[in-house]
């Protein structure tokens, strides 16, 4: 057991009684999200991928809101 979970177990010990629910959700969570794939938002390529959306902003202005820049 590493040193830090030797700690852990330590501070469970040292709770009060009417804390130990709270303590014992919070590591629920935490397990829970350990069970999870993490997934990017769709969007999160969105800046990296493509074209440079700056350099073309009178294109797209000009062709989504039928206006000059």
């Amino acid at each position: 057991m590493s040193a830090t979970r030797e700690e852990l177990h330590h501070l469970v010990d040292e709770l009060d009684e009417d804390k130990v629910p709270g303590a014992a959700a919070l590591l629920r969570e935490l397990a829970a999200r350990r069970d999870k794939p993490r997934t990017r938002p769709s969007w999160a390529g969105t800046l990296q991928a493509g074209p440079d959306f700056a350099e073309r902003s009178e294109d797209i202005l000009r062709s989504e809101l039928g206006r000059p820049a």
